[in-house]
């Protein structure tokens, strides 16, 4: 538990720290595909972009995603770093924490990821869209199967994952 009041602390203090000075806001929806398991997760969310210098930029990240045909949902709050590759296309790297909430959730846990997108911009508004690939691994508590009373078992739960974003990003006023 402290360790997510401290992730979800510093986070947010980033998120803060960024968000007077934003160069532009984002909404994305985003298709979650699990590598190791069948649901997929879908949902939406907001990013706050900060530009420091012409090539690199970071933007804090939080988002809610959904699972189909389980209880299990995800909040991811993550910091990408970002470099361009020319006019339209960029790569980054980042970090994150990821709490999961739902019956058979996951330990929440900190997880990274590297991405490569497209970035369009028309006057004041762009249009994105990006894929990602997450590497995070968790440990879970659930029941072992056919254990008697409330016997449980520790084990690693591999949740990497190809996600899909895409969106709208707005420039706004210096």
């Amino acid at each position: 538990m402290r360790r997510a009041l401290t992730a979800a602390i510093l986070t947010l203090g980033v998120l803060a720290a960024f968000a007077p000075r934003a160069d532009a806001v984002g909404l994305f929806g985003i298709w979650w595909d699990l590598d190791d398991a069948d649901p997929n997760g879908y949902g939406a969310g907001f990013k706050g972009s900060r530009t420091l210098s012409q090539a690199l930029s970071v933007d804090g990240r939080v988002s809610y995603v959904d699972f189909e045909d389980s209880d299990l949902a995800v909040i991811p709050l993550e910091a990408t770093l970002i470099g361009k590759l020319g006019r339209f296309v960029y790569i980054g790297i980042g970090y994150g924490y990821y709490f999961f909430e739902g019956g058979n959730a996951p330990e929440n846990d900190f997880g990274w990821y590297y991405l490569g997108g497209i970035e369009v911009p028309f006057s004041g508004v762009a249009v994105f869209g990006e894929v990602r690939w997450l590497k995070l691994s968790t440990d879970s508590n659930q029941p072992l199967p056919g254990a008697p009373g409330s016997t449980r078992a520790d084990s690693s739960v591999n949740l990497d994952s190809t996600t899909y974003h895409a969106g709208l990003s707005f420039s706004l006023p210096r």
